[in-house]
């Protein structure tokens, strides 16, 4: 089940990173779920991995 903060509506990114602690076991809920194929199982698991390395200088404005 979807806990609450993951219901609510990502507007950016520091948005989704700041709900990902409670997003991420419902990631893991549809990574574990036996209706999909191994290769989207397989996405969803590389997803959290990347996702999971995502840190605050990550979000930091950049001037290129």
């Amino acid at each position: 089940m979807p806990s609450e903060n993951s219901r609510k509506e990502v507007e950016d990114l520091i948005g989704f990173y700041s709900l990902w602690p409670d997003m991420r076991c419902d990631a893991v809920s549809l990574q574990n779920d036996p209706r999909l194929e191994p290769q989207q199982a397989s996405m969803i698991k590389w997803m959290i991995l990347v996702i999971d390395r995502v840190g605050p200088a990550d979000l930091e404005s950049r001037k290129d």
